[in-house]
């Protein structure tokens, strides 16, 4: 998502504007909630990344010796992808459930 930002001369105060929404995404904020937002937003960024990276495995890999690129289960991510963009009020919630699920066991 893009997103562009407004700073308010009179107080400092800032908002944050979707390029995809084409609209104004937060209200006037102060410079610690931006950084929060941005925070929030980058930490679901890479959830999102290594949720795609270990569920289409290997997927994007290329192969030592053909130097070809690996396939994997690409299509089930992004159906699965569409249907928590589809819900909004519940997209971080599912973001994070399947990054924990498919990162169980890991470490740290």
């Amino acid at each position: 998502m893009g997103r562009m930002y407004k700073q308010r001369k009179s107080d400092g105060k800032w908002r944050v504007w979707s390029t995809n929404t084409d609209s104004w995404i937060t209200d006037w904020i102060t410079e610690d909630d931006v950084k929060r937002f941005i925070f929030a937003g980058k930490t679901y960024d890479y959830e999102i990344d290594v949720i795609q990276r270990l569920w289409c495995f290997p997927n994007g890999l290329y192969d030592r010796d053909s130097h070809r690129s690996l396939s994997g289960p690409i299509n089930e991510f992004h159906d699965w992808y569409s249907s928590v963009l589809d819900d909004a009020d519940a997209y971080e919630d599912k973001v994070h459930a399947k990054f924990v699920e498919l990162t169980e066991g890991f470490g740290s």
